[in-house]
Formats: structure tokens, sequence, C-alpha cells
């Protein structure tokens, strides 16, 4: 699995958050460099049908994807694996038992719950067989952290079967702001766990203080949301435009 290989051996990779139905938008990224993808469930009204288009897209050009889900919302985790994508992004962990049931949600009985079907492009429409089928190499799990303070240690989250956590910086800004707790210390707190524990850790960040997070051993960043990046391009576009003018 390339996503799980590239966030395995120390890649610094970069990608975007995806918001946009336009599967033009998947193969613009993959042509601009990205590393991956992270379609983006729980801040946009993208349909099921949509998510599992765009990941077939990605999947076509080699771009391993993410999807992003909310942590109250996992009943579609099955059509989104069979559609093809690298694993999933589960945001606002606070407590082991959520890291359990997405776990139980991507994993075939005995060990989970998922359903077992082979019509579809990652069982090439039933030509693998069954026993290979239920043998597959699992998705990617990646728990998103953005909050003052979680319900449950935060080495125990970690150490609850994820592959890798992400920190919600903007989210966690918040909270802690509401909680009267230094964003930065808690930023610390997080990457110090991950670390001691041997899992890798991303963040969501912007062009200017990317490297800077790569450099603090930041494996993956995020760089923004496709609607957000183009915005931001078309206004330096039209301000260096009108400064000419």
């Amino acid at each position: 699995m390339v996503g799980r290989v590239r966030l395995s051996l120390g890649f610094r990779a970069a990608g975007i958050f995806v918001k946009s139905l336009d599967p033009d938008l998947i193969r613009a990224a993959a042509t601009a460099g990205v590393d991956y993808v992270i379609v983006d469930t729980e801040h946009s009204a993208l349909s099921v049908s949509e998510v599992c288009t765009l990941a077939g897209v990605a999947s076509d050009r080699g771009l391993p994807t993410l999807v992003r889900v909310a942590s109250e919302n996992l009943v579609d985790v099955g059509r989104f694996l069979e559609a093809g994508v690298d694993g999933l992004q589960l945001s606002s962990i606070t407590r082991v038992d959520q890291v359990d049931e997405l776990i139980k949600e991507v994993r075939f009985p005995p060990h989970g719950r998922r359903g077992s079907s082979r019509s579809h492009r990652t069982a090439r429409f039933g030509s693998i067989h069954l026993e290979d089928y239920l043998r597959s190499e699992p998705p990617l799990l990646i728990g998103q952290l953005e909050s003052a303070e979680t319900e449950d240690p935060l080495e125990k989250i970690m150490g609850s079967g994820l592959d890798g956590v992400f920190i919600g910086a903007e989210d966690l800004e918040v909270s802690c702001r509401a909680s009267g707790i230094v964003t930065s210390e808690r930023t610390e707190d997080i990457i110090s766990t991950a670390e001691s524990l041997g899992i890798s850790w991303g963040i969501a960040t912007n062009t200017q203080s990317g490297q800077e997070w790569l450099e603090k051993g930041a494996e993956y960043i995020t760089v923004g949301a496709d609607y957000s990046i183009f915005a931001r391009a078309l206004n330096e576009a039209l301000h260096e435009l009108r400064n000419r003018a």
C-alpha cells in the first residue's frame, strides 16, 4: 500500500484536503506533485458516491488517498475501502473506544465486522479469491487529535491500533483557547507522545510554516484545502496584476 509505505519509511509527504467533487481537482493535484490527498467528508458536502469517484481517480493516478471521517459517522467506511482508499483519518479522537470502533469497521470477522463483497475495483470485480481478499492488507488508520484534553491518556489512544496521528491545528487552537491551555505546549505533548511510541505524526499547516514542521519531525503535512488554495492563488494573482496597473 503506497500510503502505508510512505508514512512508515520516514518519507516527508505534503498533501491537501479535497472538498470539491470535481475529479479534475485530483488530477490537477497529482500533476502539481502532491504526495497524497485527504478527501474530507467532515467539512464538506461530498456524498459517498462522489468520494468513491474521487478515490478511483486518485488510485488511477497512483496518488495515495485518505478519507477524513467523523467519529460518529462510520457507516460508509466499508464503501470507501471498496472504492480503493488507502486509509481513513478519524477526526476528534478523545477516547480509545473510538479507535476500537473504527478498527472493527475495517477488519473482517472474526477481528471486526466489515462486510465482504468482491464486486468492486479493489477486488478486481470478483476475480480475487475470497481467501486472498480476506487476507488483504488493512487500511492505514490515522487518528486526528484536536482537543485541549482527551478522556483517555494520549499514550493509550495512540497505542490502540493507530498507524499515525494528525494534529488538527485550527480546532486544537480553538479548544486550547477555550480551556486556557497554551496551544504550543499541547501540540508538543502530542508530538512527544507520538515520537516516544514510534508513531508517525502529521499536522495541518501552510506553505509558510510547513518546512518548519517537517524539520521538527512531521512525516506528513497538509498545506491547505483545495478551495482555500485556489482562493489564495487567485488573490495573489489579482494583487500582482493590480499593482502593475
